[in-house]
């Protein structure tokens, strides 16, 4: 798999993450500057479900609870439970 080749790895995952900001950049031109920071900080999660098939990371009740914390905290923050 991909943890086999660190640097094809590591160049994918940079042209994801530049992917990534640019689509930030984009969505502020349509969403409110807190709708968008509240969404993007759910980048965690997609990190962590990623990193469970492509690195082998444990999954881990702990880890689970941190990333359902996390989600809920940027709900909260964009106004989506209030």
């Amino acid at each position: 798999a991909l943890a086999a080749r660190p640097r094809l790895t590591a160049l994918l995952l940079s042209f994801v993450l530049m992917g990534y900001n640019y689509a930030w950049l984009l969505s502020t031109r349509f969403l409110a500057a807190a709708v968008t920071n509240a969404l993007f900080q759910t980048s965690a999660a997609i990190v962590y479900a990623a990193s469970v098939p492509l690195f082998g990371e444990p999954l881990t009740s702990l880890r689970i609870l941190g990333v359902a914390l996390m989600l809920v905290g940027s709900m909260l923050a964009s106004g989506a439970l209030g």
